[in-house]
């Protein structure tokens, strides 16, 4: 039996996450426990029936490397999380603790753009890139009195004390993705007292980048980039790294939260990387809101996870139909990250072809 403890200590509690693979039959069986250290847990089963070693190992080694991103690590020293000062009991009390500890911070959102505007994006000098990092979104407020993370609406949330340590040296406001324990900062609206939010983009990630320039551990700047040729480099580089796309962002614009609704108006664009494939409908997923799709393996249907299902395609969509699939990337255990389906420029998302794509055609998670 193959078997793995993970801890972490997160907002004060003390929770663990195990996992495990045991033979059955002629086949492996992955499994799992979760809850708080020295309380009561629960389990399941990540594979509902007996499967070959290698696909045991895959879901297995997929499934550690998900609880890591999230903060867990092996033994009991595992990374410790911040803790948001607990609110009065009374309404009236929360909603005053609610305004006094709200600082006003909202992150800048970023306008989608396709894979079919990268040729403009990285043409045009007026815009910098950098890579998008598939993390949690958090902003960091740093004053003499401490280090507080807030997430994207503002609410005080915990992050790891290694990350806390290494900003309580350098106050001002932060913008960035955790990734684990790993804060990737990107933005800042504020140098000490002073409001940088107002200044241009490539004037706050040069301000950015002198204030963080000594490297830490737990803490790395994502690197702003300008210029056609490196913008192009950039965005090569991050497909082949199969990374999850990459921002773009107007170097004389300021900080502003929230999101700009068009295209043409927009200050900060995302663009994600998306594969293609066909798969076939399993089954419809509760209120037809998804569902379970498969791809072939050596000439049988074998489940690749769940696609998201708008409204006006549930017409078209079966169990039994082979459909078009666009999605970020195929985790370890073969299940597709952020699937919808792809519809032709006429609305169609029903696939050309009457059998679904081989599960050998499935883009991966970068595994560096």
């Amino acid at each position: 039996m193959k078997s793995v403890t993970l801890f972490c200590v997160e907002g004060g509690s003390n929770k663990q996450y195990t996992v495990w693979m045991e033979r059955s039959g002629n086949g492996w069986l992955v499994n799992f426990q979760f809850g708080p250290v020295g309380g009561w847990v629960q389990g399941g089963a990540k594979t509902k029936s007996p499967v070959s070693r290698a696909q045991a190992e895959k879901v297995y080694e997929g499934l550690l490397k998900q609880k890591r991103a999230k903060g867990y690590s092996e033994g009991e020293d595992a990374p410790a999380f911040s803790q948001p000062a607990a609110r009065a009991a009374a309404p009236a009390q929360k909603a005053a603790a609610k305004a006094e500890d709200d600082p006003g911070l909202r992150p800048m959102l970023l306008t989608w753009a396709e894979e079919s505007d990268l040729g403009w994006l990285v043409g045009d000098d007026g815009w910098g890139a950098q890579e998008k990092i598939n993390g949690k979104r958090i902003m960091i407020k740093v004053t003499r009195g401490g280090v507080v993370g807030l997430n994207k609406r503002g609410l005080p949330c915990p992050i790891p004390e290694a990350v806390a340590r290494e900003m309580s040296g350098f106050v001002g406001e932060f913008d960035g993705e955790m990734v684990g324990d790993v804060y990737n900062v990107f933005d800042m609206t504020m140098d000490g007292v002073a409001n940088v939010g107002t200044s241009g983009c490539e004037y706050r990630h040069g301000l950015l980048a002198s204030r963080l320039a000594k490297p830490t551990k737990h803490v790395r700047v994502v690197p702003l980039v300008v210029g056609a040729d490196a913008k192009g480099v950039l965005v090569e580089g991050l497909r082949a790294g199969r990374k999850e796309g990459v921002v773009f962002k107007r170097l004389d614009a300021p900080y502003e939260a929230g999101r700009r609704p068009s295209l043409a108006k927009a200050i900060a664009v995302k663009v994600k990387f998306y594969a293609e494939i066909a798969v076939e409908v399993l089954k419809w997923n509760g209120d037809k809101s998804s569902v379970e799709v498969a791809a072939l393996d050596s000439g049988r249907l074998v489940s690749v996870g769940k696609v998201t299902i708008h409204d006006k395609y549930v017409g078209q969509v079966a169990p039994g139909v082979v459909v078009r699939v666009k999605y970020l990337y195929a985790t370890e255990a073969a299940q597709l990250y952020q699937a919808n389906l792809d519809p032709t420029d006429d609305g169609s998302v029903v696939a050309d072809q009457v059998a679904a794509d081989p599960i050998g055609r499935l883009k991966f998670e970068n595994k560096d």
